[in-house]
């Protein structure tokens, strides 16, 4: 007698049925088959899809509108703070990085200085320490003393 937990699949059993031992192997190798089609199919229903380009440019779209959107409120809290007033940035710019929009985000830095400072690092090379700033013209102590706290060097 075989092992208790086989007797289904027997050969007796499947003799009365008229099914060939082939045909057994082809049964039982189409039921893994589908199977390992379903566990397949599942697992690459939960995975991370792809994104497309056009995602990507959309998303990035958006996001220039966010800090477009943002950078109008800064300029709005800017212009309404006065031109004697500090004003409080959540960020440092980045002298050696920055642009002529960054520059001018500063506090008293119109588009005039901030060609200065872009000429000045161009002319000398990356600033070393932010007290380099004193070396471009129209940046004395009271002006660096008000730039300093939004200024990093990287």
């Amino acid at each position: 007698m075989g092992t208790p937990g086989f007797k289904f699949w027997r050969k007796e059993r499947f003799d009365s049925l008229g099914i060939s031992t082939n045909q057994i192997i082809i049964m039982a190798v189409l039921v893994v088959t589908l199977l390992f089609g379903l566990v397949l199919s599942q697992t690459q229903r939960t995975r991370i899809p792809k994104v497309s380009v056009a995602d990507e440019e959309r998303a990035a779209g958006e996001l220039k509108l966010k800090v477009t959107e943002i950078e109008s409120l800064w300029y709005a809290e800017r212009s309404s703070a006065g031109r004697g007033k500090a004003i409080e940035l959540s960020f440092k710019i980045n002298l050696n990085e920055a642009v002529e929009k960054d520059l001018m985000r500063l506090p008293g830095i119109g588009a005039v200085l901030a060609k200065r400072i872009i000429d000045y690092r161009n002319r000398n090379g990356s600033f070393k320490k932010q007290e380099d700033l004193k070396g471009v013209r129209g940046i004395g102590k009271k002006k660096y003393d008000r730039l300093a706290p939004y200024i990093k060097i990287n």
